[in-house]
């Protein structure tokens, strides 16, 4: 899976250990199986929901957000109106969320670069519960 960083992996593979003495923010890191596509490659977007826990936190909102050429589409329909995923409980640990299922990446008639961008926000949408996470594809 693709990562921003050695350290996002370093991190991410201790989580399953010592969630408590690694991460000290709640947040979303995208997952996503590379960063350039070409027709037939595997793509899907997972939301990895990170809570360091101890408290649950309770009543949030999952945002993942497509930017395509200025124009943006939210998850889970990927429309023009905004729309999110209630959370309700996210517990301490790592809780994984599909965003795009996998398929096969298209022939397309010519390369763009796209952006997804996920965040945790309270219920009331006031603020950001943590880190963001924002990660450009492209394709040709």
């Amino acid at each position: 899976l693709y990562r921003r960083s050695l350290d996002l992996a370093v991190r991410d593979a201790r989580i399953l250990l010592k969630p408590e003495t690694l991460v000290t923010q709640p947040g979303v890191d995208l997952e996503m199986p590379l960063l350039s596509y070409h027709a037939g490659d595997t793509f899907f977007c997972n939301a990895a929901v990170i809570n360091p826990g101890p408290e649950t936190i309770q009543g949030s909102k999952l945002w993942v957000l497509l930017e395509v050429a200025s124009a943006f589409f939210y998850a889970p329909g990927f429309g023009m109106e905004p729309e999110w995923i209630t959370m309700d409980d996210i517990h301490t640990g790592t809780q994984l969320v599909s965003i795009l299922p996998e398929f096969k990446w298209p022939e397309t008639s010519s390369p763009l670069t796209a952006r997804f961008y996920g965040a945790l926000t309270d219920a009331a949408v006031t603020g950001v519960i943590g880190t963001w996470d924002m990660v450009e594809i492209s394709w040709d």
